[in-house]
């Protein structure tokens, strides 16, 4: 019987049915979608989306001209059908609308038709999403492991397919749909395709080995699969479509695996000594195997398809024979009627694989921009919502986090359970605080932050004046000539080019003055506590030495204390777990959209909002139910907190213990405050430095600009031809732009100035080069205008205004506990 066994499971497997794929002929999707686009929205935005439409439309192409039956084929499929989904939400694609044709054959006859309705694109999108899957499953050679669990795995993606479709379907009824789009057709292909899957796993079975009757239970499954089959398969509306050979091999096959079912039962049988049994079920698998219809039908069938079936038939007859020899000569039990035997057992290992949601079968939706304006405002409406409830919830949330916090802090909790059991010496709480300072370099390290602060702030402050100060002084200068020439002074007042640095400046100021006075008020924070964290800072010993002993907690303190922990645990866990919802509703807030929804629905939106805030429902009803858990934690804690203060026995020492263990505790909170707020203010003096750096730049070359603009005056009201002021390069004379009586005396200057910048860049080539790199880093290009600053052959004239300051200020909040606006 060993050998009958090991006969059958080295049997080459069946040949499986694929599904053929539909047809479709080439489609323009560009112009038409491009023209409503630019109706419905923008010129611009047709413009924008004119490269994804081509993809979409080359996308289809490849959808349309693919042959090759591989993993990459149906992954094409997969991507211009998600892209399809974005396009059924963005456009109205109907006889009326957008008018776009979408013509499709039925698979087995070839029969056309065309329809103007994106669902029946999706439609036969999805039907050869799981034609092509059936065909890559059929493809796999069976005869490898590796093999027959890709069938498997291909077979089960298919019935996924069909059964999608089918259940896509059924609330969109198309009208003339082709025989293989209708449910039944759909139904049938389920079913084909799971008892084809079904049938590797038996396969898979024999060659691992397994026992008989796990092999009989799951060939058993695989014959009533196939059975299913062969009756929908009766069916007029399917039986006209198909191919003659379908149906006969689904009956064959049902037929060999009710044998196999039988045949394995019998080996197992035989081995409980079961004969008069084993021969029954032997008989029923003969009587499958020699049916009038399945004999005359497998002579029609192929040469690999016969060799199968009669591998079987001859493992099945020569077992028949043997247990009726040993059974007559032997055993002599009787055999039980057909009738008598109970129905085998059968034990489905497959199962329709769902298709991935559409949005995970395209990277992003292309078409987020085209929203309609009254789609928006539902958007804009219902995002109100969801942030009222957020609203709520978070309140609620943070309300209860600081009852929490407030009422441990007036009943000196967790502190009082720490002090009672560390009755001598440093409490442990109090020596991780301790060793979390001194990590941090202490005392020392917080002077050094302090220093380091206040330094950078009057670095700051200094940087702010030296810019001021540059205007001060060419503005006393300008006021001088002025007096001294009167009317024949003509450049433009100071004050009015400086209007927009000197706004700069207070506005730096101001902040500053803000900053210096949360320094201000964080040094006294800091001297204040200045003693404790020292103490902190310092061995362990010497704060072990300022803690005079406790005396020893009785038994009722004792049973307090454990109480009291257990029901602070139960707090932690309550407040964590709320930590956790929290997260959880704010993501759920974050990721809900329902734009593409409110696409296709029709107005009004209100039940639409209904539907979609119930999603929140069941994570507000466990928030409230946290909240009310707290309550009662809460309630817990204060009774026992109060027979703890009952129980306690309380001398000099303890109080004495306490009031320093809590002055040093609010030393250390002081500490983790002042931390923060020092390495705060240093990150806003250092990038505010840059944002000063370039104020007090651009003064300077304001200022350097006007006294070598005063230079070029000076000469012909002095009556002298001289270079520029003392200590100023010639090549940097800067001349007011002048009047039209005056036009033709800066042409003729023009040239000396031009030859006087070229022997000064001989004289002085690396001066030269770093001041000219600085100055035109700040000025616009010969030839233009820019913010009131205008050139002429490359000599800046300053007849209106600098530009102003574009640099944002860094966005820091440096309050310190001021209550006041910080930087």
């Amino acid at each position: 019987r060993t050998e009958e066994k090991m006969n059958v499971a080295g049997s080459k497997g069946s040949s499986m049915l694929a599904v053929p794929l539909k047809t479709t002929q080439k489609v323009d999707l560009i112009d038409p979608l491009k023209k409503f686009i630019v109706k419905g929205f923008s010129r611009d935005a047709g413009e924008q989306h004119q490269d994804t439409l081509q993809q979409i439309h080359q996308l289809r192409e490849d959808v349309r001209t693919q042959v090759s039956k591989t993993e990459t084929t149906r992954d094409t499929y997969l991507r211009y059908y998600g892209l399809v989904d974005t396009l059924e939400h963005r456009f109205p694609i109907n006889e009326d609308n957008v008018r776009i044709q979408f013509t499709w054959t039925d698979s087995f006859k070839g029969n056309k038709q065309s329809q103007y309705n994106l669902q029946y694109e999706k439609a036969c999108i999805m039907y050869n999403i799981g034609a092509l899957t059936s065909q890559v499953g059929e493809m796999q050679n069976r005869d490898s492991l590796d093999g027959l669990k890709r069938s498997c795995q291909f077979f089960q993606l298919a019935a996924g397919a069909f059964s999608a479709l089918s259940d896509f379907l059924q609330p969109r009824p198309l009208q003339a749909a082709t025989p293989d789009l209708t449910t039944e057709f759909l139904s049938f292909l389920t079913a084909l395709m799971l008892a084809q899957a079904q049938e590797c796993f038996c396969e898979k079975a024999l060659r691992d080995g397994m026992s008989a009757s796990v092999i009989s239970m799951v060939a058993m499954q695989t014959a009533e699969f196939y059975t299913t089959v062969h009756s929908l398969m009766l069916s007029s509306n399917i039986k006209n479509v198909l191919d003659r050979a379908w149906p006969r091999d689904v009956r064959m096959k049902r037929s060999y695996f009710t044998a196999l079912a039988n045949y394995q039962v019998s080996l197992a049988l035989h081995a409980k000594d079961a004969y008069g049994e084993e021969l029954g079920r032997l008989y029923l698998a003969v009587a499958a195997l020699g049916e009038d219809e399945v004999k005359n039908e497998l002579r029609k069938a192929s040469a690999d398809f016969q060799q199968w079936m009669n591998k079987l038939t001859e493992t099945v007859t020569a077992a028949t024979r043997t247990a009726e020899r040993e059974n007559n000569s032997i055993y002599l039990v009787s055999v039980p009627r057909p009738t008598d035997l109970t129905k085998l057992p059968a034990k489905a290992m497959v199962k329709p694989v769902p298709l991935p949601e559409p949005s995970t079968l395209r990277d992003k939706d292309p078409f987020t921009s085209l929203i309609p304006f009254e789609v928006l405002q539902s958007v804009s409406v219902y995002n109100e919502r969801k942030a009222a409830l957020l609203r709520a919830e978070l309140k609620a949330i943070h309300e209860q986090n600081d009852i929490a916090k407030g009422s441990l802090s007036s009943m000196g909790l967790p502190g009082s359970i720490e002090l009672q059991n560390n009755a001598v010496g440093v409490p442990r709480a109090l020596q991780q605080k301790m060793d979390e300072i001194s990590s941090d370099d202490g005392i020392q390290g917080m002077r050094g932050l302090l220093q380091n602060l206040e330094g950078l702030g009057q670095e700051d402050e200094d940087i702010l004046n030296e810019g001021i100060k540059q205007l001060d002084d060419e503005e006393q200068e300008d006021n001088a000539m002025r007096r001294q020439y009167a009317e024949r002074w003509t450049r433009p007042h100071s004050h009015a080019l400086t209007a927009s640095l000197r706004q700069e400046a207070s506005r730096y100021k101001t902040n500053i003055e803000h900053a210096r006075k949360s320094d201000s008020h964080v040094r006294v924070k800091f001297e204040e506590q200045e003693a404790y964290i020292e103490i902190l800072s310092g061995p362990m010993e010497e704060v072990a030495k300022l803690l005079p002993p406790d005396s020893e907690p009785s038994d009722e303190a004792k049973e307090a204390i454990a109480a009291l922990r257990e029901s602070l645990g139960y707090l932690d866990s309550c407040i964590s777990e709320r930590s956790k919802l929290e997260s959880q509703i704010k993501n759920l807030v974050e990721d809900d959209d329902i734009s593409a929804i409110l696409l296709t629905a029709p107005h009004p939106h209100e039940t639409i909002y209904r539907e979609q805030m119930r999603k929140y429902e069941d994570i507000q009803q466990k928030i409230q139910s946290n909240l009310q858990q707290q309550n009662s934690i809460m309630e817990m804690i204060s009774n026992e907190n109060c027979k703890l203060a009952a129980a306690k026995r309380k001398g000099d020492n303890s109080r004495k213990r306490e009031e320093i263990i809590d002055r040093l505790n609010r030393a250390y909170t002081v500490w983790s405050e002042l931390k923060g707020n020092f390495r705060e203010g240093i990150i806003f003096y250092s990038q505010f430095k840059d944002i000063l750096a370039s104020f007090r730049t651009r003064c300077r070359d304001f200022s350097y600009a006007r006294r070598a603009e005063k230079s070029d005056l000076l000469r012909p009201l002095q009556g002298g031809a001289g270079g520029g002021q003392a200590g100023m390069p010639g090549n940097f004379n800067v001349v007011v732009q002048p009047q039209q009586q005056q036009h033709h005396q800066y042409h003729q200057q023009q040239q000396q100035h031009q030859q006087q910048q070229q022997q000064y860049m001989q004289q002085h080539p690396l001066q030269q080069q770093q001041q000219h790199h600085q100055y035109t880093q700040q000025q616009p290009h010969i030839g233009m205008q820019q913010g009131g600053w205008q050139q002429t052959v490359g000599r800046p004239v300053y007849n209106q205004a600098p530009p102003p300051q574009s640099q944002p200020l860094p966005s820091l909040q440096y309050n310190y506990g001021t209550g006041q606006q910080g930087h």
